[in-house]
């Protein structure tokens, strides 16, 4: 933990492990190398404060194995995971990642090559949190609030229910956080009912 001035080198069979007993974080102010037989070790934990392990340097070249321990709570889809900060460039050999309870669980890691993020997603289309709707200036609006990415959020409106014909109006791609929809109301209608279709 704390910052190391020199240069940086794990050797084959060498691990790095940001952190002093506990969730941390290791800041390399010069050059670090991994050999293509070290181990990167980060722990996570969803319940601290800084949920996970992290190394900071200018340049963080992946190589060798990276091996994520989660030492806490079990996971829930939405957890995002911050393990490095730099310039990212190569590639891990190996990666070895918590497992989850739920088979509809697995990691996205669509952002570890760019930004050193991990987050917890799911195969199976979350239930969308609808949140403040309201009427105002010919528009109708509602939020849908922790939405998850990799789903679209279909707005959806019909004017009976008994039989419904669900018409898509607004689509937004889920992005981990809160959408935003807004659509015009066409006077002359009596009666419009709306939902959130998650695909």
């Amino acid at each position: 933990s704390g910052t190391i001035l020199g240069p940086v080198s794990v050797l084959d069979g060498g691990s790095l492990a940001p952190g002093n007993a506990g969730i941390g974080s290791l800041t390399l102010s010069n050059s670090l190398t991994l050999s293509g037989l070290a181990v990167t070790l980060m722990e996570l934990n969803r319940t601290n404060a800084q949920n996970a392990d992290l190394l900071v340097a200018a340049a963080v070249p992946f190589a060798g194995t990276l091996t994520v321990v989660n030492v806490g709570p079990a996971l829930q889809v939405g957890d995002t995971f911050h393990l490095f900060a730099g310039a990212i460039s190569g590639t891990f050999a190996a990666t070895n990642l918590p497992t989850f309870g739920s088979p509809s669980f697995y990691w996205d890691t669509s952002l570890l090559a760019s930004q050193g993020i991990i987050k917890v997603a799911s195969t199976t289309a979350p239930v969308p949190t609808i949140s403040s709707p309201s009427m105002g200036g010919g528009n109708f609006t509602l939020q849908v609030a922790s939405s998850q990415i990799g789903f679209s959020y279909v707005l959806q409106t019909t004017p009976a229910l008994a039989p419904a014909t669900w018409t898509a109006i607004l689509t937004n791609a889920g992005n981990g956080g809160t959408l935003n929809f807004t659509n015009m109301i066409t006077p002359g209608n009596l009666q419009q009912f709306y939902r959130i279709n998650v695909q």
